[in-house]
């Protein structure tokens, strides 16, 4: 199981680690790929920022 965690310091920079975050095909889809370009689902460290970012406008923060 991998973890990523993304944190907003005092200062207002965001911190994140265990990027790229790697959804396995399998276990977000419920079955195996069956083509090539059915892959693991990659988010990389930008993608990851701009989701927390996205999560603290929403709450207000």
């Amino acid at each position: 199981m991998q973890e990523a965690s993304i944190v907003r310091q005092a200062d207002g920079s965001v911190i994140t680690t265990g990027a790229p975050l790697r959804l396995p095909f399998d276990r977000v889809m419920l079955r195996h790929p069956s083509t090539s370009v059915e892959a693991d689902i990659l988010i990389p460290d930008k993608e990851l920022r701009v989701l927390g970012e996205e999560v603290w406008e929403a709450q207000g923060q």
